[in-house]
């Protein structure tokens, strides 16, 4: 029974061992490539607020497309407690948003953990891939929305 124990204690000194080296090895990646890093930082972050601009202009094309259109409450115990309206749709409405903000917090989550965790190539492979793609999906995004709002100001 002792010798179990004892190799339990020898089994987290190793594990903890490889924790640190790992943590070394992150470090040494980050300070060989501190550009890149720094270029993947803003690059998510553009990418966000691109996201973020492309949902405020097919806003604006909605509220100046319908202005006549009375607001409505998504939440319905909102609606319910402050006497607004409660919109036809609100339960499909409200379960977009949440799949809205539980995205933003997938994509974060992947985000921080491959930029903190990252001690290969390969995790900084594909820590490339997944900001190249999210950044090319926000971008793209937006440049359709943008796009259809100009022709909607110019041929309108």
């Amino acid at each position: 029974m002792k010798h179990y124990y004892h190799l339990i204690c020898k089994k987290k000194e190793i594990n903890y061992q490889i924790e640190q080296e790992k943590k070394k090895i992150h470090k040494e990646l980050v300070k060989q490539n501190k550009t890149i890093f720094y270029l993947l930082d803003a690059a998510v972050i553009v990418a966000i607020l691109l996201n973020i601009g492309a949902l405020a202009i097919t806003n604006a094309m909605v509220v100046k497309e319908e202005p006549t259109t009375a607001f409505t409450e998504v939440n319905v115990i909102a609606a319910d407690v402050g006497g607004y309206v409660p919109h036809p749709q609100s339960f499909a409405l409200f379960n977009m948003l949440l799949m809205k903000i539980f995205s933003y917090t997938i994509i974060i989550l992947m985000y921080g953990y491959l930029r903190f965790f990252a001690y290969t190539q390969s995790m900084l492979n594909t820590l490339y891939l997944f900001v190249v793609m999210l950044f090319v999906m926000s971008f793209y995004d937006f440049l359709n929305n943008f796009g259809f709002y100009m022709g909607k100001m110019i041929f309108t």
